[in-house]
């Protein structure tokens, strides 16, 4: 719940960091300034450096490893993560923070740890039930579809009141199968039948979208406005739109929608548009906005990196990719602890840019060598092929770029950023 931005929120700020200047060693102070920044949204990239200072005043401060293991999920820095859930069960022995490093293992491709926390969470008394989503992930992510799906279907007959039913994994699932209207249907039979979860309708329509069904996704894109009693002027109902109509090659609607767009998602995909459409100054100002919103959000840098590369900009290009790779270096720490082709991409996106050709190679070799991924319904494997036909074609090898390119577009038929860069650049 948020905190109301007024002159006593701004005057309780001010008044704990006077008392800090006193108590600067006051764990407890530094956790109530973290709080406020965190829940008013006044200045809240503060926050998780207040965390870090309570943790640093109190190392065994629970709240502290509490809320620092949260912005480390957040953030996807699961090697910090880690760290904390093992402080944690060291101080409080939680059978819960087995689970969460679990998540952890999962992320950092740790298998036999895995295994191990999950196993020791249930012997704590945790509900089996409870690791299921794990479990489902972890045979997911190695490809064992018909693993996941029965314990998708276990869920299901196990699960009580207390249990959300796995219809939206179940999906992602179909689709890694190729079984894309099976999802479908299944997700439309859950939708009549369950409510109208706004979370089974917006992956529906990702799916619809992703897949080229634009006609069928204006149906639940409208479905999604009247079940959440939504407006014209709804920021999110426009991100939608805005995201329909770039998809299905409608730039014109898709810029002027997102340019109505107040929220920071929405503001990164009027940025996006404004580089695929050649307006690089007014991109480069949304996303030098977006970074100091967002500073952890290695998205910004990789498309500043492209934005002033395809504006002619190289020096500029190559400063945004290094400032770029120190972030994203903070978050998953080297190239040979990546497996998703998106990472792998974003890293070689960086290094080549910034004059580390071979390092980039080596990683879009990687993420060729690890589709098909597991990330989210669409799968990211395109991004190995996409990345290769960027670094070739500003290498001027436009044969291998269009090559590149068109086996990605053959991964992603309706990926609009891949076909629009793919025109840029080997036209």
């Amino acid at each position: 719940m948020k905190v109301e931005l007024n002159a006593t929120v701004i005057g309780m700020i001010g008044e704990i960091k006077k008392c800090l200047e006193y108590v600067p060693e006051y764990a407890d102070l530094w956790i109530m300034l973290g709080s406020l920044h965190e829940d008013s949204d006044f200045q809240p990239e503060k926050a998780r450096g207040c965390f870090e200072k309570a943790h640093d005043c109190d190392p065994y401060n629970e709240i502290a490893i509490a809320k620092l293991i949260e912005h480390g999920m957040n953030d996807d820095n699961w090697r910090k993560v880690l760290g904390y859930c093992n402080e944690a069960i060291v101080n409080t022995q939680d059978a819960d923070y087995y689970m969460v490093r679990a998540n952890c293992e999962l992320e950092l491709d740790m298998d036999e740890a895995f295994a191990a926390d999950i196993a020791e969470f249930v012997r704590r008394g945790g509900d089996e039930r409870d690791t299921y989503e794990l479990c489902s992930r972890y045979a997911l992510k190695n490809c064992d579809y018909d693993k996941a799906m029965e314990i998708y279907r276990k869920q299901l007959r196990d699960r009580d009141n207390k249990t959300v039913p796995c219809y939206r994994e179940m999906a992602v699932c179909m689709c890694k199968q190729g079984k894309v209207e099976e999802a479908c249907s299944l997700l439309k039979s859950a939708i009549s039948t369950g409510g109208r979860n706004p979370e089974w309708i917006l992956l529906l329509f990702e799916i619809q979208v992703n897949n080229g069904f634009f006609s069928e996704a204006e149906s639940t894109l409208k479905l999604y406005k009247d079940a959440n009693g939504l407006g014209l002027l709804d920021d999110s109902y426009n991100y939608l739109t805005a995201k329909l109509a770039l998809q299905s090659g409608k730039m014109k609607k898709a810029c002027h929608t997102a340019e109505m767009i107040a929220s920071y998602d929405g503001e990164k995909l009027c940025a996006q548009i404004y580089m695929l459409e050649g307006k690089y100054r007014g991109a480069s100002r949304l996303f030098k906005k977006l970074m100091r919103k967002e500073p952890q959000d290695t998205d910004n840098y990789e498309w500043m990196t492209l934005c002033q590369a395809l504006w002619g900009k190289q020096k500029n290009a190559a400063e945004w990719a290094a400032k770029g790779m120190e972030v994203f270096l903070q978050k998953y720490d080297s190239m040979e602890k990546l497996s998703r082709p998106d990472q792998l991409y974003q890293y070689a996106i960086f290094s080549f840019f910034s004059g580390n050709i071979p390092d980039a190679y080596s990683a879009l070799r990687k993420a060729a060598d690890a589709a098909p991924c597991y990330e989210k319904s669409c799968g990211a494997c395109y991004k190995a092929y996409y990345g290769t036909g960027i670094c070739k074609a500003f290498e001027g090898d436009a044969v291998k770029a269009a090559a590149a390119f068109r086996k990605a577009i053959e991964l992603r038929p309706y990926n609009p950023v891949c076909m629009r860069m793919y025109k840029i650049l080997c036209r």
